[in-house]
């Protein structure tokens, strides 16, 4: 090779690497990265037991699809190279009733125990939880049997509605005769909530966004053991556990969420925004709501999905953006809203209406007035309710006609409506049920007419 060249060749290596680490470090649009060192390798030890159950629970399968999109590697109790120890100690009881017919079945369950997080260096972190299911006082023939491993401790895992001291008395509980044991004072943290907060405390809540905007649990693996919950669950304790935050790089995250091709995950973060209230989120959400999305040009391209199956969830988003802006409370959503007022399918123009009577927007009255004469019975309903949280004077006579037609479905919304207006300007409406809401208009008409 002649001599001239290798400057050349060294000079193209140097750019070749160069352009290897720039594109390496860019970020697909709403790809989440967690948050910048955080410990990524855990092992985990489960220990459990659930008394004469012959079952056990698959938590590594259930740990691995609530954190992988977190970036979350998990190691089995073998591992030798690893940041952090993740420590689950679960046991669980079978409860029963006697049933007319079948006698004797364990339609309950009750699962409670405790999560360890153990570094390298420092103090592990504990949380305890329990979660439990009452034997219902019917139940669906072949779902349950006399054998304690029939019970529902995958459902109480998930989807239990109470902890310790909840509203049934659950005892040791077996056929009549059989021994029964004292319940122990039990916590009342559910396991999912538990789990994601000792992570947040741990790794900084910025690690959960990925898991509020994608996570979530595929039941279908599950077999006889498949929970109630759905992915969306997943996302909604996610999502609570963001709102105990006050790290201003979990509302960046969820808006970098909001660029991705993916309508669900928009539709996520979305909802996570509305419960986070930031006002930063207003003008992205507002691009959504338009049926954009939100990206380094200036907010302002629009979504393009791949297939038709995508518009179904792609409304979806708009929806989530929708109720985002009415929670949040900036009078910058009006416009958008009120644009969607106008011009969307049905569903969206319920959720305008919904989100502007929450901003209490008087700009929103004439375009609220109009969609009074809505195709749709549910967009009118929710337009007078909106109009009734605004209060504005110039809605009631409107109210009244439409509150007077009882042919119409939508006359209970008006009604409604008029009794928060009244409230409001302090005009009583009597005794007298029904209301005659025409005589009462034609009595009160002067005192809305001072207040405009």
């Amino acid at each position: 090779m002649k001599k001239g060249w290798i400057p050349i060749l060294g000079l193209a290596s140097v750019l070749a690497l160069l352009a290897y680490f720039f594109y390496a470090g860019q970020r697909a649009p709403g790809e989440i990265s967690a948050k910048p060192g955080a410990p990524m390798r855990l092992r985990v030890l489960i220990e459990q037991g659930y008394g004469e159950a012959d079952i056990e629970l698959p938590f590594q399968q259930l740990l691995e699809e609530i954190l992988a999109p977190a970036g979350v590697e998990l190691l089995g109790s073998e591992a030798t190279t690893f940041d952090a120890t993740l420590t689950l100690k679960v046991r669980g009881r079978a409860h029963g009733a006697e049933y007319r017919g079948p006698g004797f079945l364990y339609s309950g369950a009750l699962v409670s125990g405790t999560i360890s997080l153990q570094g390298r260096e420092g103090p592990a972190l504990e949380r305890d939880f329990c979660r439990g299911i009452c034997p219902p006082s019917m139940v669906e023939g072949g779902k349950h049997s006399s054998e304690p491993s029939s019970a529902p401790f995958a459902e109480a895992l998930l989807g239990g509605e109470f902890g310790g001291g909840g509203w049934c008395d659950l005892r040791s509980a077996g056929p009549e005769g059989a021994p029964q044991e004292p319940e122990p004072e039990e916590p009342r943290e559910a396991f999912l909530p538990a789990l994601l907060e000792i992570v947040g405390e741990a790794y900084g809540y910025q690690l959960l966004v990925p898991v509020a905007v994608r996570g979530g649990i595929d039941v279908s693996r599950w077999g006889r053991l498949s929970p109630l919950r759905s992915h969306r669950d997943v996302r909604l304790d996610a999502t609570r556990e963001l709102k105990r935050a006050s790290d201003p790089g979990v509302v960046d995250l969820l808006l970098t969420a909001l660029e991705a091709v993916d309508p669900e995950a928009v539709a996520n973060a979305a909802y996570a925004l509305g419960e986070l209230q930031d006002p930063r989120a207003v003008e992205p959400l507002a691009v959504v709501v338009r049926g954009g999305r939100p990206n380094s040009d200036g907010w302002t391209r629009l979504r393009v999905f791949p297939h038709e199956m995508f518009s179904a969830l792609q409304d979806t988003a708009k929806v989530e953006a929708a109720t985002a802006l009415g929670q949040i409370g900036d009078p910058r959503a009006v416009e958008p809203l009120i644009e969607v007022l106008q011009d969307e399918p049905s569903k969206m123009r319920i959720v305008a209406a919904q989100a502007l009577g929450t901003l209490g927007a008087v700009r929103a009255v004439e375009p609220l007035l109009a969609a009074l004469e809505d195709e749709s019975p549910d967009v009118r309903r929710e337009a007078a309710k909106a109009l009734g949280r605004i209060g504005d004077p110039r809605a009631v006579e409107r109210l009244v006609a439409l509150a007077e037609d009882e042919s119409d479905p939508a006359h209970w919304g008006a009604r409604e409506a008029l009794y928060t207006i009244a409230e409001r300007h302090r005009v009583p409406v009597g005794a007298a049920r029904p209301v005659d809401w025409r005589r009462w208009w034609e009595r009160n008409q002067h005192r809305f007419q001072a207040n405009q």
